[in-house]
């Protein structure tokens, strides 16, 4: 688990408090602060932002790589794999 990006969480529940005139309750907080603290904070940074961009009422996983990839704070998905197919085949050469 990481830290919580406490700025941008409190942006986004005064987003949602003021834009979307939705509350931020206790339990949604708890939930939404579980899914975030999943990610390292520049990532929940981007979760929040995009989020508030787009208007979703939501918080959701980053689009383009898996929780996992980007939870550990690695690279996308994408690139790992041609690193590794790179690696798996270099015996060939």
């Amino acid at each position: 688990m990481h830290d919580l990006n406490e700025r941008a969480f409190a942006e986004w529940c005064e987003w949602r408090a003021g834009e979307k005139r939705k509350k931020c309750g206790p339990v949604a907080q708890r939930r939404q602060i579980a899914f975030l603290t999943k990610y390292p904070e520049s990532v929940q940074e981007e979760i929040i932002d995009s989020s508030i961009r787009n208007g979703y009422q939501g918080l959701f996983p980053p689009k383009g790589a898996t929780g996992s990839a980007i939870a550990a704070g690695s690279q996308s998905t994408r690139s790992r794999t041609i690193q590794e197919d790179l690696a798996d085949t270099s015996w060939a050469n």
